[in-house]
């Protein structure tokens, strides 16, 4: 059971963006141990079984990810159950986690969700999954996932790009409009000046 500060709140404008080092050590291993963990994030949950599918659990307009403490559902000691409803989790990739020192920590592996017979994960989105597991024994069943419908993320980010230029675009008006301009020298590395210094005046002003 997770436990969390009951102080906590999310503050207007957050946004939970960890490293991969920064989940395994900070938030899943204190999470298995049942340490009490500084934030309200993580959601503990099932996401594997019947009536799983992302879009019951999760609101899929949100461009938001999902983050889901959850245990996993083991066929037998090497397979893991991965199917929810009408459709399953599949394994793309996996990619060793390490901190700065090189000492691995645990694995983070990619997943998309696919419907096995019909189509209607077409109409409910792109859902993809990081997967986050230690690697100590007894510790890997427990793992953190990071769920997202990949469609109204990219749609997300598309918004902002434009807002950004549009920012960056009054930022050089107003470095323009200064004066006077001051273009200043600089020297190279063996001493040479190669360009002068040289102020720009407005002289139909003076």
């Amino acid at each position: 059971m997770l436990i969390v500060l009951s102080e906590f709140s999310t503050p207007r404008g957050f946004r939970f963006l960890p490293t991969k080092e920064e989940i395994s050590v900070y938030h899943l291993r204190p999470a298995i141990n049942g340490e009490t963990l500084s934030c309200n994030i993580l959601i503990e949950g099932e996401i594997y079984g019947e009536k799983k599918v992302p879009w019951n659990l999760f609101n899929k307009d949100d461009n938001k990810s999902f983050w889901v403490f959850t245990k996993l559902k083991k066929k037998s000691k090497s397979s893991i159950d991965r199917t929810t409803g009408c459709g399953c989790w599949l394994g793309r990739n996996t990619k060793e986690v390490k901190n700065a020192s090189g000492q691995l920590l645990g694995l983070d592996k990619y997943l998309t969700f696919t419907c096995k017979k019909d189509k209607s994960n077409q109409c409910n989105g792109n859902w993809i999954m990081h997967e986050f597991s230690l690697m100590d024994e007894g510790l890997s069943d427990y793992v953190i996932s990071e769920i997202k419908n990949k469609d109204v993320a990219n749609c997300g980010k598309d918004e902002e790009e434009p807002k950004n230029k549009k920012r960056k675009s009054l930022e050089v008006n107003d470095e323009e409009s200064s004066a006077p301009t001051i273009k200043r020298a600089f020297v190279d590395h063996q001493g040479s000046l190669n360009e002068r210094h040289q102020e720009t005046y407005d002289r139909s002003r003076m």
